[in-house]
């Protein structure tokens, strides 16, 4: 009798590890071991090849205006328009948007539309810098007078 408890205890505890949900988490972060590392790098420099013509890349958001909060509302447009400006430098294959204009609006159904409309470009022609760069290097990129 003893042993037939032993068996169905073992057997029960084997179900349930069997039936039980598993939840996974994953996490990766770089960071900078103690003593800080120095490195120096050599500048490098590269043409930006800008395309003449202006794209406009939209997104409609699967969420309606009316069942979010001000806040919330908020806090998904600004999480939204960089990622609608990430697919948008996908789709045209860009390294870059110059001059982006971003567009929020709501549709018929009460949706965001993100709209980015800009000039994409691509970075080409790298090289590291000599000295007939140093004038853009050291240049300031903003001028306060």
């Amino acid at each position: 009798m003893k042993k037939i408890f032993i068996c169905a205890g073992i057997v029960l505890s084997v179900l349930m590890t069997a039936c039980s949900a598993k939840k996974t988490y994953s996490y990766s972060e770089y960071r900078v071991e103690q003593p800080t590392q120095s490195v120096h790098a050599v500048p490098v420099v590269a043409d930006l090849d800008v395309q003449q013509e202006k794209i406009t890349y939209s997104e409609r958001l699967g969420v309606k205006v009316s069942d979010l909060s001000d806040s919330e509302l908020q806090s998904l447009v600004e999480k939204e328009k960089s990622l609608v400006m990430n697919n948008a430098m996908k789709t045209h294959g860009a390294d870059v948007l110059v001059a982006p204009l971003v567009d929020v609006q709501t549709d018929m159904n009460n949706q965001l539309v993100i709209t980015v409309s800009a000039y994409p470009a691509k970075y080409k022609n790298y090289r590291s810098a000599t000295k007939n760069d140093e004038w853009f290097i050291n240049v300031p990129l903003v001028e306060i007078k």
